[in-house]
């Protein structure tokens, strides 16, 4: 085989070289690259080429890195394979391969090194090895990328971002040319990517300028090295240099087309006397539209309008993002470019300058869809989860988040799970599992809203310094690595909607709102305490407020639409979202710290687990959907048995469905067998239905009888309670500071005037921590309900006859406060009266 190499390059077939040549790189750079023909998989193999990669033979070519060592390769085989995009049906040619789960760097030329970090050298990037190449063989000092995206990577966390690469190359006032290939204009794939390195460069201060390659002679697309090849020069590409946005603009021979144009750097308009054609400028700035957004918050869609301008001298104004329906006042204009920006006094000019932005950027401005919200979607056809920075499993989908939620990042998956699935499993490891199992459950829960709805909120309830925060965080670290404990997306000092328009844009991810703690202020603890209340009802209903526009019409309404966790040192109050909580107490000592610590270090890996559990579950969704709504209402019903409040069962249900899930998608990856998985579905059904029942008590303490009782049995013990017999010819005269509330009959049973026992319980209450919120007719239906009170024909109040008259009473049965001192004060007082009617008689 040795004749069918070069004679000049051995390690490279003549036919290799002979293509090389022919894209206009020389033989020097070539053997600088240090390019080489493969036959066979072994080296592909140790390169980290995954198997249907491994086709040969053809031609291995080393990246060098920014440091000047060899930083990765790309392989160029003979017979690429093909490739089926999903998303468009289309087949096409894989001609690049890359090692899997390789990591993106930047590539330099060796004759370039030298120059990255001098300014006053112009730089040029383009996409592709060969073309980098070809630009080096011309006398540019280039940087070269793996594609038309690879100015980005990913971190050690998996979070995609800009290539540290960068630092190694200065920007600042350098002439940086970005040599793209001549579909640029019409692949709306590579005018993104362009756009958004555009940017990049053009926030590190370059003069940055893109060079539009023309096409082939039959629309084909053209490269850097086609066109050096055709026997153009590096002059000749620079000469192809526009400053972006502004290289379509229309001139004054051209301008009848358009009736605007920016001429001299400035908008203006065309106008004639009849024989002549004036330009009249509009103003003393050049404007265009960059790009159209369009925002999908998952119910409604808003756009805004990306626009760029420069002053007449050429230097460029900050890009500005504009509502469409606050364009057409031009206020922008004043607020975002001040006093650079100066429009003509003319009466028709600000018509004229919003026409003008507008039909100059017709063709030229790009159109970028946003979604603004996390967790499911199906987008063209493909069922998909969102997430900041993009979609798991789909390519080239834009999210951007609210800056409360930028963290909520998940990385795309990766092969090699073991490691992270171990790591979310240890999260069970390291302290009380009472306290952790609920809150690994709930993280495996959330991805699940759309089957299984995760109608309550978990508050995890524990005194100052029992990690509450620490380990809400940790848990949350399944949906992006920056969280901890003094940085979570939301707090309880956010307005209600805020926190509601979160609770919505949060779509199938727990939102964690940080350590409730209404404080010393009574005003303000009323005031939280109310918030909580709206927060966790609307959690629990799934509902939102009903609002207006100003001019009348009804806006969007925000449900919520994922899972609500939150803690504090003590619980709200109130018994109608008491019931729609489920608690979890934390105390000190529940958690090993140093196991915290060391799970704490590595928490970047819980994110890979959830992204890789979401890839899990799109497989296995229509299965989850027809199944999984079945076996939740068996376990709706089973833990009915043993749970008091009619919604505690459902929410033991839900994180008995998500940590289920949980358990499946780890035993099929092999870091569980059934049998360990089982036992942990079994302790956490056992921990579920423990805290349901601790809530249940809760919720009955809450009830508005209950409280009302415990009101009224502590005003009597404390001696504030006057309280007479019906048998009493005259009411007893109560001592100051006492109310004179009722009656007891000859069973005990209290008759309270139901007006003042009301009135003078909700004092009571009122003045302490706890008041009583509560409608009187909605305290005695409940004490009815609860088997209380004694009534009359259905009614909640009972008729009997005191002093003579019929009255409404409120009969309180004696076996309500038989456990307390009270009933023996009764009997005591009744003994004293009957003694004391003994000793009177003759």
């Amino acid at each position: 085989m040795a004749n069918i190499f070069s004679e000049e390059i051995p390690d490279l077939l003549k036919e290799h070289l002979n293509h090389l040549l022919s894209s206009a790189i020389s033989l020097e750079v070539i053997k600088e690259r240090g390019y080489k023909t493969i036959f066979g998989i072994t080296e592909l193999k140790s390169k980290g080429f995954a198997k249907p990669q491994q086709r040969h033979p053809g031609i291995l070519i080393p990246i060098h890195g920014v440091d000047g060592q060899i930083a990765g390769y790309q392989y160029r085989p003979d017979h690429p394979r093909d490739f089926h995009n999903p998303r468009d049906g289309k087949v096409r040619k894989i001609k690049y391969e890359n090692p899997t789960g390789s990591s993106i760097h930047l590539d330099v030329p060796t004759r370039c090194l030298k120059d990255l970090g001098n300014p006053n050298i112009p730089i040029l990037f383009t996409e592709g090895i060969k073309k980098t190449d070809a630009l080096a063989t011309s006398g540019a000092c280039v940087v070269g990328m793996t594609g038309v995206w690879g100015f980005k990577g990913k971190n050690i966390f998996g979070a995609s971002t800009v290539l540290s690469d960068f630092d190694y190359i200065a920007f600042k006032d350098r002439d940086i040319y970005l040599v793209f290939d001549s579909d640029s204009k019409t692949n709306s794939q590579v005018r993104a990517a362009l756009d958004r390195f555009t940017g990049i460069c053009t926030k590190k201060q370059g003069n940055v300028k893109v060079v539009n390659l023309p096409a082939g002679s039959k629309g084909e697309k053209v490269g850097a090295d086609d066109f050096l090849a055709q026997g153009h020069t590096l002059q000749d590409i620079i000469a192809l240099a526009v400053h972006p946005n502004f290289d379509n603009n229309p001139t004054l021979e051209t301008g009848f087309k358009n009736l605007f144009t920016i001429q001299d750097g400035v908008l203006g308009y065309f106008k004639t006397d009849g024989q002549t054609v004036h330009t009249i400028p509009l103003a003393d700035f050049a404007a265009g539209i960059k790009q159209v957004i369009t925002r999908d918050n998952g119910i409604e869609q808003v756009k805004s309008f990306q626009i760029v301008g420069k002053e007449s001298n050429g230097h460029d104004l900050p890009e500005v993002e504009v509502p469409t329906a606050k364009f057409e006042s031009l206020s922008w204009i004043t607020d975002a470019w001040d006093v650079r920006a100066v429009i003509s006094t003319d009466n028709t000019a600000k018509a004229k300058i919003r026409a003008a932005i507008l039909s100059l950027s017709k063709d030229t401005a790009q159109r970028r869809y946003i979604y603004s919200h996390t967790g499911f979607r199906v987008i063209d056809g493909q069922r998909t989860f969102l997430t900041n920075g993009g979609a798991i499993g789909v390519p080239g989908v834009d999210v951007e988040l609210d800056d409360d939620l930028e963290n909520y990042a998940l990385p795309q998956p990766t092969e090699d799970l073991k490691e992270a699935l171990k790591a979310s499993l240890e999260f069970l490891s390291i302290g009380n599992r009472k306290v952790l199992l609920p809150l690994w459950a709930g993280m495996y829960l959330a991805p699940l809203a759309e089957i299984v709805d995760p109608n309550f909120t978990i508050f995890l309830v524990g005194l100052s310094g029992s990690f509450k925060s620490g380990i809400t965080a940790l848990a949350l670290n399944h949906y992006g690595y920056k969280f901890s404990y003094n940085n979570l997306p939301a707090s309880w000092t956010s307005t209600q909607n805020n926190l509601e328009y979160l609770l919505f844009l949060l779509k199938d991810m727990p939102l964690v709102i940080d350590d409730w703690a209404p404080g010393q202020d009574s005003g303000k603890a009323k005031e939280l305490e109310a918030k909580a209340e709206r927060i966790i009802r609307a959690q629990a209903n799934r509902q939102g407020r009903g609002r207006m526009n100003a001019e009348g019409s009804s806006r969007k309404t925000y449900r919520p639409r994922g899972l609500l966790v939150t803690s504090g040192e003590h619980l709200p109050g109130g018994h109608s979202h008491t019931a729609r909580m489920f608690v979890v107490e934390i105390r000190k000592g529940d958690l090993d710290q140093d196991k915290f610590f060391v799970l704490d270090r590595k928490k970047g890996l819980l994110s890979v687990a959830m992204s890789a559990y979401i890839q899990y579950l799109i497989r296995n969704w229509d299965d989850l959907k027809a199944t999984l709504p079945d076996k939740v209402r068996e376990w709706v019903r089973l833990a009915q048995k043993g749970s008091q409040h009619p919604r505690l069962p459902t929410a033991v249900a839900a994180l008995y469905a998500g940590l289920n899930c949980g358990l499946a998608f780890m035993v099929e990856n092999k870091v569980l067998t059934r049998k360990e998985a089982k036992a942990i579905g079994d302790e956490g059904w056992q921990v579920f239905m423990a805290w349901s029942l601790e809530q249940s008590s809760r919720v009955d303490a809450e009830r508005p009888g209950r409280r009302f009782m415990d009101a009224l049995i502590a005003l009597k013990e404390s001696g504030k309670l006057n309280i007479g017999s019906i048998n009493d010819e005259m009411p007893k005269i109560p001592t100051p500071g006492q109310v004179n509330i009722g009656w007891y009959d000859e069973e005990y049973n209290l008759l309270l005037n139901p007006e003042i026992a009301y009135s003078t319980v909700r004092q009571f209450r009122n003045n302490s921590d706890e008041p009583l919120t509560f409608k009187q007719e909605a305290v005695w239906r409940d004490l009815k309900e609860m088997g209380i009170t004694d009534c009359s024909n259905g009614r909640t109040r009972y008729q009997a006859r005191v002093y003579g008259n019929q009255t409404y009473v409120i009969k309180i049965r004696t076996s309500a406060y038989q456990d307390t001192g009270y009933l023996k004060e009764i009997r005591e007082e009744i003994n004293r009266i009957e003694k004391g009617k003994t000793d009177d008689e003759p």
